[in-house]
């Protein structure tokens, strides 16, 4: 009897850690940088799902689409209101990661291995652009509604979008 309890408990612990585990990572797939879960996203599950991939191609683009959500991250924020100097330091750190892991998988790779190269970097400038216009664009309606802005405060708002166009410009 004993025996069998032990088993019992080796079986239904184990799965109950899985499960819940599996849901908070699960949960933290649409967390914002203002989430408890946005460190899960961002330091277990996509570094994750990047070494799982194996060709330099995919590599490639996998960063762009990361860098790319890091700015649709910001514009969310910034469109709620809630884009912080944390949370602006946050999406600008991990959007100068995502561009130089870019940049270093273009450059390690030969251009047998990346047929695309051009089009990698190409889409992913013009997804910078596009993002960082849209950021202009919510933080200049901001401005309308509220005259009394710092201007240490503008300066701030336009910290993302200026990064993301640097970092366009970085990948070659």
């Amino acid at each position: 009897m004993f025996k069998h309890t032990k088993l019992v408990y080796y079986i239904i612990i184990p799965l109950i850690l899985i499960l819940s585990g599996g849901g908070v990572v699960f949960a933290s797939t649409d967390s914002l940088p203002d989430s408890p879960l946005y460190p899960i996203k961002v330091k277990i599950v996509e570094p994750i799902e990047g070494a799982i991939l194996v060709s330099k191609k995919s590599k490639a683009e996998y960063q762009s689409n990361l860098a790319e959500k890091r700015l649709i991250e910001a514009e969310i924020l910034a469109s709620r209101g809630k884009l912080s100097k944390d949370n602006e330091e946050k999406i600008n750190n991990l959007l100068a990661k995502h561009t130089e892991e870019l940049n270093n998988t273009i450059s390690a790779a030969a251009k047998s291995e990346i047929d695309d190269v051009d089009t990698i970097i190409t889409d992913f400038r013009a997804k910078m652009s596009a993002h960082a216009k849209v950021l202009d664009t919510i933080n200049d309606n901001g401005d309308s509604k509220d005259q009394n802005i710092e201007i240490e405060k503008e300066i701030d708002k336009v910290k993302i979008s200026n990064a993301a166009r640097v970092g366009a410009e970085k990948v070659s």
